[in-house]
């Protein structure tokens, strides 16, 4: 069986990422060499931090670890690829886009900080993966589906884009130019409010001189994503 696959597969086995749930209160010594990117984006070779929008959380990667400081005190989330942390408008939790390894695939997930203690979830992906797997008709083996982090829409509701994986060839598209799918939605409880063309992801989502490809936006001459910050 296709690797893809048999993480698509566990992508539907379970609605929440096991984490460990230890908090400590003391920072670690990395703290003080944490670096604070602009672009929202994760190099695993180093140690980066990502502060709320409130200033009262933050969440520090070193080298793919995740943990997130909360009232004090500093949760493990488990680990990430290369990829992504959005912190929501509310600083009630955050946007993991792991890359998975690859700069053509991504794996969601979403920290949920709006309840006693931080947990990680993946249902709003596990319900996009099943939206597009019906409106495509991807058979239940040898296709598999990510979904990338576009931004987010307002403070709840966040936007992914939905696509194919770029080996999987099993899912059926009548028009070569609609392969992908828009989502917004709640990543804590996995509703979707709306689902946007391909066509409309590109209107509404991407600027004039942009095409999505891979769950983001590029310039068409100079072929470089630009990550929505919405």
């Amino acid at each position: 069986m296709d690797r893809r696959w048999k993480i698509a597969l566990l992508i539907a086995a379970s609605l929440t990422v096991p984490v460990a749930r230890t908090a400590t209160s003391k920072p670690t010594a990395n703290s003080s060499r944490c670096k604070s990117p602009h672009d929202h984006q994760v190099d695993i070779e180093g140690v980066q931090c990502f502060e709320a929008p409130n200033n009262r959380q933050s969440v520090r990667v070193d080298h793919g670890q995740i943990v997130v400081r909360y009232e004090n005190r500093e949760y493990p989330m488990g680990s990430m690829d290369y990829g992504s942390i959005l912190w929501s408008p509310g600083s009630d939790g955050f946007a993991i886009g792991d890359s998975n390894g690859s700069g053509e695939s991504d794996l969601f997930s979403y920290v949920d900080l709006s309840g006693r203690a931080p947990r990680r979830t993946k249902v709003l992906r596990t319900s996009a993966a099943k939206l597009y797997a019906q409106r495509f008709q991807c058979p239940a083996t040898g296709s598999y589906v990510y979904s990338w982090v576009d931004g987010w829409q307002e403070k709840r509701r966040i936007r992914l884009i939905v696509q194919e994986g770029v080996h999987s060839e099993r899912c059926v598209h009548s028009d070569p130019a609609e392969v992908e799918i828009g989502v917004v939605g709640d990543p804590r409880t996995g509703r979707i409010y709306r689902v946007l063309s391909q066509e409309d992801v590109l209107k509404e989502w991407c600027s004039n001189e942009q095409r999505s490809k891979f769950g983001y936006c590029y310039e068409e001459a100079k072929a470089k994503p630009a990550q929505s910050t919405h």
